[in-house]
């Protein structure tokens, strides 16, 4: 019950009686007590209550202090920095600008196909990536190539991949089962890709072919039309894909570049703007690889290279049968007019 018990509600039987004598002569203790301690408990509550509110006004006065010596050095500084009307400024370059371009995938020579390579299976044990050596098999033995040479330049791995990727292809490295934990980079993608091309090369390929997947020494850099003034490491060949194509790979490493969205990709690459130029950027691009998906025009210009791969193997083989069919049947001729004739053992003695 609120309050102190009084005897009507005593009688009402809400409070015992005895509970109301406990109260009482607990209130009469809580009085002698105010008046024995009470009047110096009240002077050092009051004592602390004034330190406590001096100590407060001090921080609040040191707070504010700091608050309008930083607003004050903000106004310097922006008042040190701004430009002066006429005025050179002096150890301060802007960024350098270029025009998208989209890199050239014309090379002098005749398109090739690798030759024919051993299945990638067979070195299981040997192949880093073994989950998508398969794949990156399948893909390097359709891709229509150009060798260079000399000061040509060859396609960037980076280009490389995006076509793998435009292709169908899927990401090198999976997400890790633990949502908690970091997902793979586009670095690590890349260097997935490129050990596993020079694993397949090097293990499966003939040594002219595995040639090809060597660094090309050219120093020039390849995708400064894209905004990436760094040297990008190249191959020794450039891949025929056709103009869309190239448009697609073009849009796809300028979106992986300054976190730009696919459709801001386009309209740099439809209306040739402007780009800075800066160094290449793979750290903490987790979404890219995922993000980039299959290209029709790329999808339709492969399946025809693949035809065109697999007709020019049956030919081949066909020219080969005929060729032994061919020999077998002048040495039967030569023998029949010259009227040649193997001896036997028994003959011979």
């Amino acid at each position: 019950m609120k309050g102190h018990a009084t005897q009507e509600v005593v009688e009402g039987g809400k409070v015992r009686p005895q509970d109301k004598i406990g109260n009482d002569e607990a209130d009469n203790f809580a009085e002698e007590g105010v008046k024995m301690y009470g009047k110096d408990v009240m002077q050092l509550g009051a004592q602390l209550t004034a330190r406590h509110l001096k100590y407060a006004k001090l921080v609040h006065n040191l707070h504010t202090s700091f608050i309008e010596a930083i607003l004050t050095r903000n106004e310097m500084l922006k008042a040190l920095n701004a430009k002066i009307p006429g005025r050179k400024e002096e150890g301060k370059k802007e960024p350098e600008q270029v025009q998208v371009t989209i890199p050239s995938y014309e090379a002098e020579g005749e398109a090739i196909f690798i030759e024919e390579m051993e299945d990638v299976a067979k070195y299981t044990k040997t192949v880093k990536h073994k989950s998508r050596a398969n794949q990156v098999q399948e893909f390097l033995q359709n891709t229509k190539l150009k060798p260079v040479r000399g000061e040509q330049q060859g396609v960037s791995w980076l280009e490389l991949y995006t076509l793998y990727k435009l292709a169908g292809g899927q990401c090198m490295l999976e997400d890790p089962t633990n949502k908690a934990a970091p997902r793979p980079s586009m670095r690590q993608q890349l260097k997935a890709f490129i050990a596993t091309c020079r694993d397949v090369a090097r293990l499966t390929m003939g040594p002219k072919d595995a040639e090809l997947f060597q660094a090309n020494r050219t120093k020039k850099p390849r995708l400064k039309g894209l905004g990436i003034n760094t040297h990008m490491p190249m191959v020794k060949f450039q891949i025929v894909v056709p103009r869309e194509g190239g448009k697609e790979i073009g849009q796809q490493i300028l979106r992986s570049q300054a976190r730009r969205s696919l459709k801001q990709a386009q309209e740099l690459v439809q209306n040739r703007q402007q780009v800075k130029l800066s160094k290449f950027s793979a750290v903490n691009r987790t979404r890219w690889s995922r993000a980039v998906k299959t290209c029709e025009t790329i999808l339709k210009q492969r399946k025809e290279d693949e035809a065109d791969r697999k007709r020019k193997q049956t030919s081949k083989k066909e020219g080969e049968g005929a060729a032994e069919e061919e020999g077998a049947r002048r040495v039967v001729h030569k023998v029949h007019e010259e009227g040649w004739k193997i001896k036997l053992p028994a003959e011979r003695q």
